[in-house]
């Protein structure tokens, strides 16, 4: 039978092409996936078969590479926000497209098996690829079975050996206290099992802006309004936090406007000790132009004037 018909694949198809589709027949046709089946020997053997003709050449030509050999490499930089809420108490942040550790290997890329089994990388030929030195094609001994073609595990049909899954993405454990545009590396994260890439995340974390803070190195800065008899009389005012609690503000009398204080060891944290919370008093001024609070303050001017000339 025609090799390409076997792999399913176009006559004319490229090396890739024929390497995608053994590895996609081989996930549902090795004979260690199909135990209690007394023909998968032949069956796997007649695709890698196909598969040596396709990419030799000619179904008498050299043996081909592993068609699971040299994966691609490709790292990925990613930009992630996050409200400046969750950059202040950190925890964890999910990379979605991203790759996290495999479920069913925790990671491994492999399962253990109780007896020697077919190579699930070099598919028993003991040859892991193919180097180019000048004109000669070199093959590379295989790695995880030393070249014999058998081993003790198996390649993790969920992940494909690499470790990684995008059943479940990359998770980045945020700090407390964690600073627009800090990075943090995934190992794997950018890793592709049905592309054959593997490649490592970066995470670079983007704090989006507060509607009521502001951060100023360590610092946390935010307003607070208070009425202009407050300020003159002095108040006790409320003042939220990042944290969820809220403190009180003494505000004393004769406050001016744009007045700071500074509410120690409130503001984002960090491994040398938290920052502070700079609250800055806005005094809110009514409209006076008519009515009794104009008369009201109208009188108040006339007794204030009439203290400092009389």
């Amino acid at each position: 039978m025609n090799p390409y018909e076997i792999l399913g694949i176009q006559e004319g198809a490229s090396e890739e092409e024929a390497r995608a589709a053994f590895r996609k027949l081989a996930k549902v046709h090795h004979p260690d996936r199909n135990p209690g089946d007394p023909e998968a020997a032949a069956r796997f053997d007649r695709i890698r078969k196909a598969y040596d003709a396709v990419s030799s050449g000619s179904p008498a030509g050299a043996q081909a590479p592993s068609p699971f050999a040299s994966p691609t490499r490709r790292d990925v930089r990613k930009v992630v926000r996050i409200g400046l809420a969750e950059a202040f108490a950190g925890g964890s942040v999910r990379i979605p497209g991203s790759s996290g550790p495999c479920g069913e290997c925790s990671g491994e890329g492999f399962l253990p098996t109780e007896r020697p089994v077919l190579c699930s990388t070099c598919m028993g030929t003991g040859v892991s690829g193919r180097h180019e030195r000048g004109i000669l094609r070199v093959k590379v001994q295989c790695p995880d079975c030393g070249g014999s073609g058998k081993a003790m595990r198996i390649r993790c049909e969920s992940c494909d050996g690499h470790g990684t899954s995008k059943i479940a993405p990359a998770v980045v454990r945020v700090p407390p206290g964690c600073r627009d545009g800090e990075s943090f590396v995934v190992k794997g994260g950018a890793n592709d099992p049905d592309e054959n890439v593997v490649g490592d995340l970066e995470v670079v974390i983007s704090v989006t802006e507060h509607p009521r803070f502001k951060v100023s190195g360590r610092n946390l800065e935010t307003d607070v309004e208070v009425e202009v008899w407050d300020a003159a009389l002095g108040v006790s005012v409320s003042v939220p936090s990042l944290s969820g609690r809220n403190f009180r503000l003494a505000v004393p009398a004769g406050t001016q406007p744009g007045r700071k204080f500074r509410m120690k060891g409130q503001g984002m944290p960090s491994e040398d000790g938290a920052g502070d919370l700079v609250v800055t008093v806005r005094v809110r001024v009514p409209d006076a132009s008519s009515g009794p609070l104009r008369d009201a303050f109208e009188a108040m001017r006339a007794r204030a004037t009439g203290s400092e000339t009389g």
